[in-house]
């Protein structure tokens, strides 16, 4: 019987087995010594280029949204006189028809015969916000350093509301009102003060004639709970039109700093007049 069953499963010739899996099937192959293995195999180069251009259109449309200034001003000499000063700025403005965010950051530096007579930097940013109407809410921020004040930082924060009476693109007419707090460090001598303020601020900007554009703001800031404290800063610009399509402009400006609490030793007033390249992106 044994026998039998031996020949029965040797003579089985008819007998199909099933097929193999693809992978078993498949005879590996060993990668040479000294060869890295290929990572970007089955990937499509043309796809993920493709894929690289869209993310980069994308991110330039965005950049594309935001307006973009750039000033950049001085003057130079040497001789019986060494001086030299740089006045710079940069402005960044996204906007729709209701809301508007602003973010500008410059400064000056100067100095006469060695000796820097000039170094104040600024930073803000303002936030409005509208629904469908001329009333805004606003948000807002500013920051200044000034050696020559002996002021180490000046931080003033603010939120309120606002109206719009003109908001176009070369004319508007903003102002704003609300509370605020502002802190202040001093040095030599040191000081360091906090005051709730009443934040107050106008903006203007308006064309003059086809070649010339005024701009104007002013911010108040007078302290609540320390009456003898009040802050303006009054900016104001003509910008001469260079070219046609209004990219270059010629601006001679004059700042305006008042302070009715300066520290020991210091002005209440600083003015500061200017005149600089302004390339805006169209």
């Amino acid at each position: 019987q044994s026998g039998e069953d031996d020949q029965l499963l040797i003579s089985n010739d008819n007998a199909e087995l099933p097929p193999l899996p693809s992978m078993i099937n498949q005879v590996p192959v060993p990668e040479p010594l000294g060869v890295a293995p290929d990572l970007d195999e089955g990937v499509d180069e043309e796809s993920a280029f493709g894929q690289i251009t869209e993310y980069s259109d994308q991110c330039w449309e965005y950049v594309e949204i935001w307006t973009k200034r750039f000033e950049l001003g001085g003057s130079y000499l040497a001789g019986n006189t060494d001086r030299s000063y740089v006045t710079t700025g940069l402005n960044l403005e996204k906007s729709d028809n209701n809301n508007l965010f602003e973010f500008e950051i410059g400064g000056r530096w100067g100095q006469s015969n060695g000796v820097r007579d000039a170094n104040r930097w600024y930073g803000n940013a303002t936030l409005d916000i509208a629904r469908s109407t001329n009333w805004i809410v606003f948000f807002t921020n500013k920051n200044t350093y000034d050696e020559f004040e002996n002021l180490d930082w000046r931080g003033t924060i603010s939120s309120g509301l606002g109206y719009r009476f003109i908001n176009e693109d070369d004319r508007r007419l903003i102002v704003r009102i609300g509370p605020g707090g502002t802190r202040e460090i001093y040095n030599s001598p040191t000081l360091k003060r906090t005051t709730f303020d009443v934040f107050a601020e106008l903006e203007f900007k308006y064309p003059l004639s086809d070649h010339i554009k005024l701009e104007h703001k002013q911010t108040w800031t007078p302290s609540v709970d320390i009456a003898r404290i009040l802050r303006v800063t009054t900016e104001t610009g003509l910008l001469f039109k260079l070219d046609n399509q209004d990219r270059w402009n010629l601006r001679v400006g004059l700042l305006q700093i008042y302070n009715s609490f300066p520290n020991a030793g210091r002005k209440k007033s600083d003015y500061t007049g200017s005149v600089s390249l302004v390339y805006t992106r169209k």
